[in-house]
């Protein structure tokens, strides 16, 4: 049975819920060094965007994104940034933001590698992260012809290319 946005309205979950095509999505709580992560990492990409005057809003606080036009998918991914204004409601981001980083878990890790990466780069996510604290490294995916795959240790110095590669992360210093 595929449920939609409206049906999960209706759970009285206490877990964080997602949507993907239908499926619902039961989430854990995140760990202490997942949340360190996404804090700073969230903190560092806002901090680019204000010294920067940029126009683009960063959340790191779990916001909706509704990537397609059905209401059988909502993710509320750990690190969002959206340059486009009128995609943005009070119950979230309609559309495909600019940026979107997922930090893995061991209840997540085959959902972001496959089927969020699958999502997020069909309805054009531009630049999408996967931070996987197992295993200390970062896929970046860069949506286009042809879609480029990097890998990074948490050593590296990891530019974001939707600022062409001037803003650049190191993840060891993150943690």
């Amino acid at each position: 049975m595929r449920v939609s946005y409206k049906d999960i309205m209706k759970f009285e979950e206490k877990r964080p819920i997602e949507l993907l095509f239908g499926t619902v999505i039961y989430n854990e709580g995140p760990t202490y060094q997942h949340q360190l992560v996404v804090q700073n990492v969230g903190r560092i990409l806002d901090n680019y965007i204000y010294n920067n005057r940029g126009k683009c809003k960063m959340f790191n606080v779990g916001v909706n994104v509704f990537l397609c036009e059905d209401e059988y998918t909502l993710l509320c991914p750990d690190i969002v940034i959206n340059c486009e204004e009128s995609l943005v409601t009070e119950l979230g981001i309609n559309g495909a933001p600019d940026f979107v980083a997922e930090v893995t878990s061991p209840s997540t890790r085959g959902r972001d590698y496959k089927d969020k990466m699958y999502a997020y780069l069909r309805y054009g996510v531009r630049e999408y992260w996967i931070i996987d604290l197992q295993k200390e490294r970062v896929i970046t995916y860069i949506n286009g012809e042809p879609l480029m795959t990097y890998i990074y240790s948490f050593d590296d110095e990891i530019p974001v290319h939707i600022y062409g590669g001037k803003l650049k992360i190191k993840l060891i210093d993150c943690i």
